[in-house]
């Protein structure tokens, strides 16, 4: 992104998808049928949201942190997730296993559970966390005041920009 910003790299895949009254938010809210979903994605990446010294079970934390706080700035609180994961040969077992025991930490601290997601191997790690529910009332707009603390808890449903259609 180095000639372009993040708003206008959105806007660019928007217009080409035919998206022109697309408003970029955290979380997209969106209905199939008669049901309005929300979604989310969110990705850290090693070398530009990592700082040094940052034990990977704080990394795996991080990078759901992210996420719940997008969906509570809209006040809407997720119960499930999934998780994509890019990682480089250097990690070591006990490496990964920190990265597990930091999910496993994040999922019992903001009550979700992660149902599954893919890994793959690259040069550094990368972490995609995405959260999605069904909803009633998703606030359009970034929440200022407590009703943001009136969380909601449904289904669920995933939708990422790769068009992995997640199914139960």
């Amino acid at each position: 992104m180095s000639k372009l910003s993040e708003k206008k790299i959105i806007e660019l895949f928007q217009n080409r998808l035919g998206n022109t009254n697309f408003v970029p938010e955290d979380v997209e809210s969106f209905k199939i049928g008669k049901k309005r979903l929300v979604a989310k994605v969110d990705t850290l990446v090693e070398s530009t949201d990592v700082p040094p010294g940052m034990k990977l079970e704080d990394v795996a934390r991080k990078s759901i942190v992210s996420c719940v706080s997008d969906f509570a700035a809209k006040g809407v609180k997720p119960i499930f997730g999934i998780v994509s994961l890019t990682i480089p040969k250097r990690l070591s077992r006990s490496n990964i296993e920190s990265l597990a025991k930091g999910f496993q930490r994040a999922a019992g601290e903001f009550k979700l559970k992660i149902l599954g997601g893919d890994t793959n191997e690259g040069k550094e790690l990368v972490i995609n966390f995405s959260f999605g529910i069904s909803e009633k009332n998703c606030k359009q707009k970034r929440c200022k005041n407590k009703s943001c603390d009136n969380y909601l808890r449904t289904v669920w449903i995933f939708w990422s920009w790769s068009f992995d259609i997640i199914k139960k």
